[in-house]
């Protein structure tokens, strides 16, 4: 049986269920993976598009962090026990982290789409089963931000064959 997620009451805005507590948890943990891994064409690529791509993901992935810190009150533990986004697990990011050229561009943008499904999935989950407004607020723009950033993804995936 699994256990509940504790629920910390200190999620700004009431009510709060525990639908509201796993899609910021989450959210929280899909994020920071899409904070770290855009840094990676950097070093990997030598496809322009995709390293001034992966720049903006990295400046909008900052922002939406900094929100989900802020939906909660001061003083509550933000250490997460989530489950960590599948899209981008260890061996995912190993196999990123060793490619190189066109070989990486492919398996980084398949990653990414993976990745902003698995995003687009756990808000949808907050929309049908949350309560939280503020909670579904975020759950509105990860929706609309990831569909618009697949788009963008699906088109460069195209261009690289």
């Amino acid at each position: 049986m699994q256990s509940q997620p504790q629920l910390p009451a200190k999620i700004s805005g009431a009510p709060t269920g525990v639908a509201d507590v796993q899609f910021v948890q989450a959210i929280s943990k899909n994020r920071v993976k899409a904070i770290q891994v855009p840094q990676f064409p950097h070093e990997n690529s030598k496809n322009a598009e995709l390293i001034k791509f992966s720049a903006t993901l990295t400046e909008s992935g900052q922002e939406e962090a900094r929100k989900l810190l802020e939906i909660f009150d001061p003083g509550t533990d933000r250490n997460f026990e989530a489950t960590p986004p599948k899209a981008l697990d260890d061996t995912h990011v190993r196999e990123l982290w060793e490619a190189r050229g066109t070989e990486f561009d492919k398996l980084f943008v398949a990653a990414m789409i993976a990745h902003y499904g698995e995003a687009i999935a756990i808000a949808q989950t907050e929309l049908e089963s949350g309560s939280n407004e503020t909670a579904i607020s975020i759950a509105n723009e990860v929706i609309d931000s990831r569909k618009k950033l697949v788009a963008d993804l699906k088109a460069l995936q195209a261009k690289l064959g």
